[in-house]
């Protein structure tokens, strides 16, 4: 059996956006529309999308991708994305020379360090040099619209906020009687009146699921990025290019 592997970004090969999106959604499903919408925004910069195509007996057929965006949070740092190789072809080395791919593309660019999120590949991303780290952000071409202030709050929020209260309305008291027996008829003056806080709106109705995974996706997936707490954040320090 003839193979061949080509590693392509996605912006070059235009003709390979339906099966980078096929392949995609079969892990985690979103609208063909949607999918498209982003993967047709990879470009020489960032964000860049990395596609493997691998030919045997002639037919082409995309197998892998991994999207590249700029992070927030850390210094000359990107963030490394949508890492998919189809299911009955891993074991065979595509997801190695996928992130080996992506790790090149980003330190040509000039970043110096490569984060991921992973639910259940820790071993894969560790054996490829990545350890725990902190979270980090990814605001896109949105990034170069902000301030730099704004960033860096950004970034120095918590993952875990809990919104402040407002303090409690203070209602004044009239003054004390200094006479014994019934009291005086209350000067208005004497109160400070308040309004009652209108009531909070009703809560949502409750949903039967939390995440409904479309048919064909992977369901263990879906049902593990509904849970923040099984999300595990990984960094790397990439090798600088060295300048022939």
């Amino acid at each position: 059996m003839e193979s061949n592997l080509q590693v392509l970004l996605l912006h070059n090969q235009e003709k390979y956006l339906d099966g980078t999106a096929d392949l995609i959604n079969t892990y985690w499903s979103r609208s063909k529309a949607a999918r498209l919408w982003t993967l047709e925004k990879s470009c020489d910069k960032l964000p860049c999308s990395i596609i493997l195509v691998l030919t045997e007996n002639g037919k082409e057929e995309v197998i892998g991708h991994s999207r590249v965006v700029e992070a927030q949070g850390a210094d000359n740092a990107c963030y490394v994305e949508t890492v998919v190789v189809k299911s009955d072809l891993r074991g065979r080395g595509f997801g190695r020379r996928l992130m080996e791919e992506s790790e090149k593309f980003a330190s040509c660019k000039g970043y110096k360090q490569m984060f991921l999120n992973t639910i259940d590949k820790e071993k894969f991303y560790s054996h490829l040099g990545y350890t725990e780290s902190h979270p980090v952000i990814t605001l896109g071409a949105n990034a170069s619209k902000l301030p730099q202030h704004m960033i860096d709050k950004l970034t120095q929020t918590t993952t875990r906020c809990t919104p402040s209260l407002p303090p409690p309305t203070a209602t004044a008291l009239p003054p004390p009687s200094n006479t014994v027996g019934a009291p005086p008829h209350p000067n208005p003056n004497d109160f400070t009146i308040t309004t009652a806080a209108p009531p909070p709106p009703p809560p949502l109705p409750p949903t039967s699921k939390k995440c409904q995974p479309t048919e064909g996706c992977n369901t263990h997936v879906m049902e593990l990025c509904c849970d923040p707490s099984k999300v595990t954040w990984m960094r790397k320090d990439l090798i600088p290019k060295v300048s022939s």
